[in-house]
């Protein structure tokens, strides 16, 4: 079950421009607890204490929106994707089974989150995050074919899978 945003993925054409204007315009900070992976870029939260990462932007190579585009995107091709905070991560896997809709997904560093990424109907990748410290049972496994590795490319999007949802 979907609860509320959870953050957003931005690509950033230029990475010094990007922070300076959050933390200079809108007084976001850099979320310093970003674990070590290995996409290039950096978190933003906003200043007051204890609030979480909102915008995760990523930069370099990580920020186009394909391996063969010489740019990186603008305008709203700039989001990579929105991640919803959601619960019942094993009935949500369970559901986009029974409507035969790829994802991949897997264990955040640290364990605390688990991750799945789909696309809705119209190609935003959605990244569907649950606490792992409240979700029932153990971190769960995930099959080679639905791993998802960070920097590598999510599969294609396919309209056609979405058909079922038109009526």
């Amino acid at each position: 079950m979907m609860c509320s945003l959870f953050h957003y993925g931005l690509r950033a054409r230029d990475a010094d421009t990007t922070l300076n204007f959050y933390t200079r315009v809108l007084g976001m900070r850099v979320d310093e607890t970003r674990p070590n992976v290995r996409v290039t870029g950096y978190w933003l939260r906003a200043a007051l204490p204890g609030s979480p990462p909102a915008i995760h932007v990523f930069t370099g190579e990580y920020a186009r929106a394909h391996p063969s585009d010489a740019e990186v995107p603008g305008g709203s091709g700039a989001v990579h994707h929105m991640s919803l905070y959601c619960t019942e991560f094993r009935a949500m896997r369970q559901k986009l089974a029974e409507h035969g809709l790829p994802w991949e997904g897997g264990v955040a560093p640290g364990g605390r989150q688990w991750i799945i990424f789909v696309y809705d109907p119209n190609g935003v990748m959605l990244e569907l995050t649950f606490d792992g410290t409240v979700e029932e049972g153990p971190p769960p496994e995930i099959a080679p074919e639905n791993a998802h590795v960070p920097g590598q490319p999510f599969h294609a999007f396919d309209a056609a899978r979405y058909a079922a949802f038109a009526s």
